[in-house]
């Protein structure tokens, strides 16, 4: 059992370096849904610290994106990179300098199920438990359910994004049939999609067609991203198109 979920965490690492896990319980600092407040209370006061100006949604879109991303991306690329489903339950996040990287799950049997079955059962885990860590973060910020569940929807896309990425088997129509399916599981259908365009040097490049804000233009260093909402459809596309190199 834990050669097999070893194997799972090292080849997760390969595929997505800042995904690096271990097997085993919570360590003290770390982040875990439901548990100890003080993990996530640094982490919001690392980012009121840092940037006083943005005020309290940033703080709260900012450490909501940072405390779901990891069960998210080990959901999607443990499903589309080694064909098994991890239980999420136990998930340990390691919070430290305002960041969240790093992880521990208890040791655990996998299941190996098709394609279907597996993106439906990781999103019931990943629904789960990023649902414990909304009602962490409602305890200590203000964040409405459905800026919350955008953003939700907006940080699975892209950890399918970064699989399809490495997958020359993947075409468009599949990336974005994967991506509405994967939406579809989690209850999170139309609050974010795949956006896909026409690149200058031919073939179609792949973002995020947000519907909510990040809100990381509230910095004094801040601006818009490329995917925002609040860009227009033309400034948008020319942002996407840029940030492919062809």
């Amino acid at each position: 059992m834990n050669t097999e979920l070893a194997e799972l965490i090292a080849r997760i690492a390969g595929y997505q370096p800042a995904l690096a896990g271990r097997i085993g319980p919570a360590l003290a600092g770390e982040l875990v849904a439901g548990g100890d407040p003080a993990p996530l209370a640094a982490l919001i006061d690392w980012w009121r610290q840092r940037h006083p100006e943005a005020g309290p949604l940033y703080w709260a879109s900012r450490c909501w994106t940072l405390i779901i991303w990891q069960p998210l991306y080990l959901a999607v690329w443990a499903v589309h990179g080694t064909g098994v489903v991890p239980r999420l339950d136990t998930l340990a996040q390691r919070v430290q300098s305002g960041m969240v990287a790093g992880y521990a799950l208890d040791a655990h049997r996998l299941d190996a199920l098709p394609e279907d079955a597996a993106v439906r059962r990781a999103a019931a885990e990943a629904s789960a438990v990023t649902a414990r860590l909304y009602d962490d973060l409602a305890g200590q910020l203000q964040l409405h359910p459905k800026m919350a569940g955008r953003l939700l929807a907006d940080s699975l896309l892209s950890g399918l994004l970064s699989v399809a990425r490495g997958r020359s088997d993947w075409n468009v129509t599949r990336t974005v049939t994967l991506g509405e399916a994967w939406l579809d599981a989690m209850g999170l259908a139309g609050q974010s999609g795949v956006l896909t365009f026409d690149l200058p040097c031919g073939g179609q490049g792949l973002g995020l067609a947000r519907k909510v804000c990040c809100q990381h233009f509230r910095r004094a260093d801040g601006e818009l991203c490329a995917s925002c909402p609040k860009l227009k459809p033309e400034q948008r596309l020319l942002r996407l198109q840029e940030e492919w190199m062809c």
